[in-house]
């Protein structure tokens, strides 16, 4: 079978698991740093190559540009990655996001 030109195209698949819109009642909507960390490692693990971040107030569910979320997300894929899917106690988690 010939391959079409389509075919040998190379693509790059990014993934925007929160997007901009919605809040808590937008069933499955990733909301807190640790939610959305897991949900942008998964995207990539089925093929995605980049995850593109929106973070969300944790109360409201609504779209925030709170850079501290951003930094709780970084450290969130961090950990994630370290300590793999079930990372230690929630306390560890919590300590190591610097939420305690």
């Amino acid at each position: 079978m010939k391959a079409t030109s389509r075919e040998k195209e190379k693509v790059v698949v990014t993934v925007s698991a929160t997007g901009s819109f919605g809040d808590r009642r937008t069933p499955g909507l990733p909301i807190t740093p640790e939610e959305i960390a897991e949900s942008a490692l998964e995207s990539c693990e089925a093929g995605a190559a980049i995850a593109h971040i929106h973070v969300r107030d944790i109360e409201t569910g609504k779209p925030s540009m709170d850079f501290k979320l951003y930094e709780l997300v970084e450290k969130a894929v961090a950990i994630i990655r370290i300590l793999g899917k079930e990372p230690a106690t929630p306390d560890e988690a919590r300590d190591l996001l610097g939420l305690r």
